[in-house]
């Protein structure tokens, strides 16, 4: 199978995370998408990164693990 090419790949991920800020509904589902990655095997960091955040952003994409109880 080919990579997926995407043109203009970085007004995307613009455009994409002004959707994921739009609502709290749309902040909580990207919540969740990062725990299913974590519980996947995706380490906090890795997910921050996948995400487009900064390293130090592992302890924000833990957080609701530790809220839920985790």
């Amino acid at each position: 199978m080919r990579k997926l090419q995407i043109e203009d790949a970085e007004i995307m991920r613009i455009a994409i995370q002004q959707e994921i800020g739009r609502s709290e509904e749309s902040r909580y589902d990207h919540r969740l998408h990062g725990l299913l990655l974590v519980t996947a095997g995706q380490s906090c960091r890795e997910v921050a990164d996948l995400f487009g955040g900064r390293r130090d952003h592992g302890a924000t994409v833990g957080a609701p693990l530790r809220r839920w109880g985790s």
